[in-house]
């Protein structure tokens, strides 16, 4: 009886350690070795380089301000340079997982899946490599300065695309100094303007008054407007414009965005700027109001 009773402990303590080594257990490396610091003067870096396996992208500040400079030059997100900065400034490492190179790949953190992110500032460098996924939500596994050693640390705000670094506002318009405005779609075309509040007026027809409120709030749609990312392969004269909204400030400059629809996206830049941005088609009754919708009652 005592004999059925061992065996079938035995039989239990297999099946744990086979489920235990499936679920990874045995491939892990705890160590009590003291984890370093990551002193990095966030304040004083000047330059970023973030590299995936399909994807790279350089920012610069100068000023004050973070500019994309590869793989095209543009404004950067401030807010997520931002996140990504002060993450790397509250970045704490809590353990070793593994120091063997052939477990890279397994933790995210080689040539392949990992994403190699320097930070430059005056005549120092700091590199790190930082899995795209971490063991949950709130931590990262990460290298420092590509040496075998896998940490992991509190979460690092990586970006997950080129596009994300990227300032994606289309047009920034503050609708208290806008003094005329205009819409032409293929169905209307309209033109709004203040004198001690809002007239609307359609092709020839006679001013009207507009209601200020819904006026107003429809401006503030464009201060800032921001578009979902860019296509970079586009110029402006591929884009089929069927709608256009011009702004005019009271100091006589006019802002124009042009639009056009392709599939599922519309399609817009500036008169300001040939790059060609895209949203969601979804957005588009969201950019432009008929007339009879802005018309006081």
């Amino acid at each position: 009886m005592q004999s059925n009773r061992i065996a079938q402990l035995i039989g239990v303590l297999a099946v744990l350690l086979g489920i235990a080594y499936l679920a990874g257990v045995f491939d892990s490396e705890p160590s009590t070795i003291s984890v370093p610091d990551v002193d990095v003067p966030t304040e004083e870096v000047t330059g970023l380089r973030l590299q995936a396996d399909t994807w790279e992208v350089a920012l610069s500040r100068d000023g004050g301000v973070w500019r994309v400079t590869e793989p095209v030059s543009s404004l950067a997100d401030s807010n997520t340079v931002s996140r990504l900065l002060n993450s790397i400034a509250e970045l704490e490492l809590n353990s070793v997982v593994s120091t063997n190179v052939d477990r890279h790949q397994r933790y995210g953190v080689d040539q392949e899946t990992g994403r190699y992110l320097t930070l430059t500032w005056g005549d120092e460098e700091y590199r790190m490599v930082v899995a795209a996924e971490g063991p949950d939500f709130s931590t990262s596994y990460v290298r420092l300065n590509e040496e075998e050693t896998v940490y992991t640390g509190s979460r690092i705000a990586l970006p997950t695309s080129a596009d994300q670094v990227r300032d994606k506002t289309l047009l920034n318009i503050p609708a208290e100094l806008v003094q005329s405005a205009s819409v032409e779609t293929s169905e209307y075309a309209y033109q709004l303007a203040y004198a001690d509040g809002w007239t609307i007026s359609e092709s020839a027809g006679p001013a009207v008054a507009a209601d200020s409120m819904k006026v107003v709030s429809w401006l503030r749609r464009y201060s800032p407007l921001r578009f979902d990312g860019f296509e970079d392969e586009l110029t402006p004269d591929s884009v089929d414009v069927s709608t256009t909204v011009s702004l005019t400030l009271q100091s006589g400059l006019t802002r124009t965005v042009h639009m056009g629809t392709r599939g599922s996206d519309i399609l817009a830049y500036t008169d300001g700027s040939p790059q060609v941005m895209r949203a969601a088609i979804t957005r588009l009754g969201f950019l432009i109001e008929e007339p009879d919708e802005i018309k006081a009652d």
